[in-house]
């Protein structure tokens, strides 16, 4: 499984003092979330983040929204799309292309039309995922 070598890596680089960055977080959520184990991605960032050892980015959330999405979790898509919002960061077309298709997938297509709409006010230009 690409998320225990990608947990591995990350913790042996933790244990030889290496400096981990957002980057380093960043990619072993997506790795989680594309393994299914969004909830194991939730408990490392809200580890890493008291701990000061991660300034989260947009990337850093959207690995999360995504890694929501894919287990067709839209309201933890929804929680981690607010708490970007809440580190005053700017959401992005992935941001809310992954946003959308977590409510999509759950069956809530209006809750999607409202984020198109917002991404729309936002001035975030839509991409051709937006409308697959």
């Amino acid at each position: 499984h690409k998320w225990q070598r990608a947990l591995a890596l990350l913790w042996q680089a933790d244990a030889q003092s290496s400096q981990l960055t957002v980057a380093h977080w960043s990619s072993v959520l997506s790795a989680c979330g594309k393994g299914s184990k969004w909830l194991l991605a939730a408990e490392l960032l809200l580890t890493a983040l008291p701990a000061g050892s991660v300034t989260p980015t947009v990337v850093t959330f959207n690995s999360m929204i995504n890694a929501c999405s894919r287990a067709s979790c839209w309201e933890q898509a929804v929680a981690w799309f607010h708490h970007l919002r809440y580190a005053s960061l700017q959401p992005s077309a992935i941001t809310y292309n992954s946003l959308m298709s977590a409510c999509g997938r759950s069956g809530h297509w209006q809750r999607a039309l409202q984020l198109l709409k917002e991404m729309v006010t936002e001035a975030v230009q839509p991409s051709v995922v937006t409308f697959e």
